[in-house]
């Protein structure tokens, strides 16, 4: 079923650079206008139109500078581990952020690692289809995939087979526990899921980019992340709960 009101947020194609750049920026505890002037020399050299520049500095700014709702522990979370985790490892935050803050972006990765699994290729114009069907047909939705898209191919996680078909870049693999306990809160934010199992967590497709480490309910929660919970559900299986309320974190146009 579509979405009459979408709510895309993530709609001009990012570079990582532009990520890291101003991930280490929050990472750096810098003033506001520190940022500010940064912002401006960052924004001054892409060579866009005002109004694009605009919007970039709209995306950057909400997935690495935004600490807003329930979110700060899972903002400080992020910053923390970027402070210690090596670069190679620093994708796996700009895409848990990415799929909390603009949920659009998740739903699109989904889509691309469920096509990958089923074909062994993705076409732009078949995640194009998945995502008017949920999210309607309009020129803004359409244009909103190629942006993630071709964020994507920037990012080195999809690479051009040929034009608008794609293969997944080798997965990167992710063995910090620490780290994998906040993708699963990304997770469970983003999907707005009261409990999954950590299985579904580890496996899923929108985590295309990644191979997850197996680590079992205690793991994801008593050791690594204190605002999730490890449930026991049936006799034998185990769910991760996420203990605050999500409220969702769609993004704006």
């Amino acid at each position: 079923m579509s979405n009459p009101n979408p709510m895309i947020g993530f709609n001009r194609k990012v570079d990582l650079i532009w990520l890291d750049t101003v991930a280490s920026w929050a990472a750096a505890d810098l003033s506001e206008a520190e940022i500010a002037q940064r912002f401006s020399d960052l924004l001054a050299t892409i060579d866009q139109g005002k109004e694009t520049r605009r919007k970039i500095k709209d995306i950057l700014s909400g997935i690495w500078l935004q600490r807003t709702g329930d979110l700060p522990g899972f903002h400080e979370t992020g910053l923390n581990l970027y402070r210690s985790l090596p670069t190679s490892e620093r994708l796996a935050l700009h895409w848990g952020r990415s799929m909390v803050v603009y949920p659009f972006f998740a739903y699109i990765a989904t889509q691309v690692g469920r096509l990958y699994r089923l074909q062994g290729d993705v076409t732009a114009g078949e995640v194009q289809r998945r995502i008017v069907e949920h999210y309607g047909e309009s020129d803004w939705v359409k244009r909103s995939v190629r942006y993630v898209i071709q964020s994507m191919h920037d990012w080195q996680v999809l690479h051009a087979k040929s034009f608008g078909v794609y293969i997944i870049c080798p997965p990167r693999q992710i063995t910090n526990p620490t780290l994998i306990a906040w993708l699963a809160e990304a997770y469970l934010r983003a999907n707005q899921a009261d409990s999954v199992a950590p299985s579904t967590i580890l496996t899923s497709p929108v985590f295309f980019p990644f191979t997850l480490a197996d680590i079992s309910a205690q793991q994801l929660s008593r050791y690594n992340n204190s605002r999730l919970e490890a449930v026991q559900q049936g006799l034998n299986q185990d769910v991760i709960v996420l203990q605050v309320s999500t409220p969702r974190r769609n993004g704006v146009s």
